[in-house]
């Protein structure tokens, strides 16, 4: 049955609950599917940016030493709604019930029928239209004005607000709404904030409260007496035993008690916390008031083999801690929306929670408002990562609608991105602001071949986007265009002498990255893919990746190059070496030959890394598609290949959640079962079978 992989594996969130959302997300208009009656209306991508901006003011406000770069969409005070319909007869009695978020005037067939001041919270209004109704045509015009929060506009009764609207911020070009669920009308939708749920330390040694897992939230003290309290959090006990407010990475200030009690002001990381009090004030208890995303865990994975399944259990609960409203790269630093950690949180997502709503916004929200002068996060690679995230977001969730929505987005991107290019057809790194790619030595001197790997595999992607969207012109001339610049670059990168590819035009260098990437974007061929594997990838002689991030593309070059056993290794030891050194949700950056001390380290300061990351995700897909050698074919996995490779495990079982069912795996010894939903069809070994069914088959 459903989350049957679950059941032996031990618990690693605490919220962990199969099949049902937990914290229950009930009266949260986020988490509701807007029905046939009354939504509220908000402007495309207005609601998007306001969590978004959001977010960037609760980071900036409870973390110390973050920056965020780029050009993000700053939300418009105004929103224009129409509504236009016919009457073949007049009713008896027609009444609305309105309510707005801003300054709310609206007009019926010209007649000015309200006008009110804005208010903090929802007060509906009713009002009798029958007077100003007429057989025949009808309109309705709303203007709603906010410069402190997003302009909505509920409405109920003879008309609802509904996708049937029109709205537009400029009174000219009107478009469809975003409808979002009206779960009451006590506050807007825009001002709901993610369920909190009690949770209790598990233990207290020498000062230090430890919860038994990284967790996140607002931590509160009963308290008895009189005097000031400090909380101090730490991801790890020496960060919150840390008493130099230098080294200080959340905001931590003196508060005092009211009612013998003491809550922080701004939610804090840790799984560590010291509680500071002055002479006269007494702590009697602790607990944590955690905010936390309502989810239910639709994907699973176990096997016979435990370190593995703690792996990916691991990783699927630091997912989770990085859900807000929309994806953020890490919980004590930086609190903030990525693209890098968004295009492997997404792909895990899909294998896990395949939540769409929070793809789709963080997509909308992370959509530069200047892609032709500033890169996402600005950060060149970031901007092909958008297209890739775009990408796989469709191909698993379906979302054929939303893809339509974003086509001009994905439009001004490639334009922009094209325009960046010189004589030679490709883009100078001296050209680009922040060329990221990994925190590693990589040698980006004149053309990076990094960057134009990644560029191709974009284009790539974009091509079959236009293909899902039925544009086969736009399709053939973007697929063309990564055709051609793949066999350009693969002349122009790969180095005969040393058998893999080199970092750039400008150096003999051989690194990594380069050569994942080439596998990744289809560049290398068969023969150079054995080659490089033997001379850079399966080489302990090369330089090492920097981080997670890149681990989780490395894993999936070797896979793709047919290598799934050493793919396997490099999971257990890799992920599995931060769960040796303590882990309890997976770090920003490993070095399994780093002290215990150095993996707290992070840009010259000494708890800097982030022991939560976005980035560090990746077993949650790779475990489950490279073991099962699963590749989705057509959008909504309404098509996939199947390859199971076991890898030396004996038993496998893993859940697939996808649009049509979840597709539900099992392997024992060398057979592998399948259970296919309907409207699925598998390939295997040259055959097609189209669910609801049951494959059955041998083990490579």
């Amino acid at each position: 049955g459903p989350g049957d992989a679950f059941q032996d594996a031990p618990a690693v969130d605490p919220f962990e609950n199969v099949g049902v959302f937990d914290p229950d997300p009930a009266k949260l208009a986020l988490f509701a599917e807007p029905g046939a009656g009354a939504c509220w209306l908000y402007e495309p991508g207005e609601l998007e940016a306001w969590f978004f901006n959001r977010l960037r003011h609760d980071s900036f406000k409870a973390c110390l030493h973050v920056a965020h770069p780029g050009a993000f969409r700053s939300g418009c005070p105004i929103l224009y709604a129409v509504r236009e319909w016919r009457l073949d007869c007049m009713p008896d009695a027609a009444r609305i019930r309105v309510a707005a978020c801003g300054h709310l005037h609206i007009t019926l067939n010209g007649h000015v029928i309200l006008h009110v001041a804005a208010v903090p919270r929802p007060e509906p209004v009713n009002l009798d239209i029958l007077p100003w109704l007429r057989q025949g045509d009808n309109r309705f015009f709303v203007r709603v004005h906010s410069v402190s929060a997003p302009p909505t506009l509920l409405m109920e009764g003879q008309i609802n607000s509904d996708p049937a609207w029109t709205v537009s911020t400029d009174a000219c070009r009107y478009g469809p709404p975003h409808p979002v669920a009206c779960v009451g009308t006590d506050r807007f939708p825009h001002e709901e904030r993610l369920p909190e749920v009690e949770l209790a330390p598990i233990s207290l040694g020498n000062g230090v409260w430890d919860f038994g897992v990284e967790v996140f939230g607002r931590p509160e003290a009963q308290v008895r007496g009189a005097g000031t309290l400090a909380f101090h959090p730490g991801e790890s006990e020496a960060e919150a035993r840390n008493e130099d407010a230098v080294h200080h990475e959340q905001y931590v200030t003196e508060l005092m008690p009211g009612a013998g009690c003491v809550v922080s002001p701004v939610e804090l990381a840790m799984r560590y916390l010291r509680v500071a009090a002055s002479p006269g004030l007494q702590v009697e208890s602790i607990r944590l008031r955690a905010s936390t995303f309502p989810v239910s865990y639709r994907g699973s994975f176990s096997s016979d083999d435990p370190m593995l399944d703690r792996i990916w259990r691991q990783a699927a609960y630091t997912l989770r801690l990085c859900m807000r409203e929309i994806f953020v790269d890490g919980i004590k630093r930086d609190r903030l929306p990525w693209v890098g950690d968004l295009y492997l949180a997404g792909l895990a997502n899909a294998f896990v929670f395949f939540d769409a709503g929070i793809m789709r916004r963080s997509l909308v929200a992370l959509y530069g408002a200047d892609p032709e002068g500033l890169d996402f996060n600005g950060i060149i690679d970031y901007s092909f990562f958008w297209i890739m995230a775009l990408h796989d977001y469709v191909m698993h969730f379906g979302d054929l609608e939303f893809l339509a929505r974003q086509r001009p987005q994905l439009e001004r991107l490639l334009r922009a991105l094209e325009n960046r290019r010189d004589h030679t057809d490709m883009i100078p790194s001296a050209a680009c602001r922040w060329l990221f790619i990994d925190w590693a030595d990589i040698d980006k001197t004149g053309y990076s071949a990094c960057l134009e790997f990644l560029s191709i595999r974009a284009l790539t992607a974009a091509a079959q986007l236009f293909g899902w969207l039925g544009d086969q012109m736009a399709a053939e001339h973007w697929g063309n265009i990564a055709m051609r610049r793949r066999d350009s670059a693969r002349s122009l990168f790969w180095s005969e002498e040393a058998g893999a590819f080199r970092d750039c035009s400008g150096s003999a260098r051989i690194g990594r990255h380069a050569n994942l990437l080439a596998v990744l974007a289809g560049v290398a061929t068969d023969g150079q893919r054995k080659s490089l594997v033997e001379n850079v990838l399966m080489n302990q002689a090369v330089p090492a990746v920097g981080t997670p991030y890149m681990r989780s593309l490395e894993v999936s070059a070797l896979a793709g190059c047919g290598q799934r056993a050493a793919m396997l290794e490099v999971v257990r030891n890799y992920w599995g070496g931060m769960l040796r050194a303590g882990a309890t949700s997976f770090w920003e950056r490993y070095n399994s030959d780093a002290g215990a001390d150095d993996h707290l380290a992070m840009y010259n300061r000494p708890y800097g890394a982030s022991l939560c990351h976005a980035w560090s995700t990746g077993p949650v897909f790779l475990l489950i598609r490279e073991l099962f050698g699963l590749e989705p074919l057509a959008p909504g996995w309404s098509r996939f290949a199947l390859q199971p490779a076991g890898c030396g495990l004996r038993s496998i079982k893993a859940d697939v959640p996808t649009p049509h069912g979840t597709i539900r795996l099992k392997q024992d010894m060398r057979e592998l079962s399948v259970e296919i939903p309907a409207g699925v069809v598998v390939e295997h070994a040259g055959r097609a079978i189209t669910g609801p069914g049951r494959l059955v088959c041998a083990v490579a």
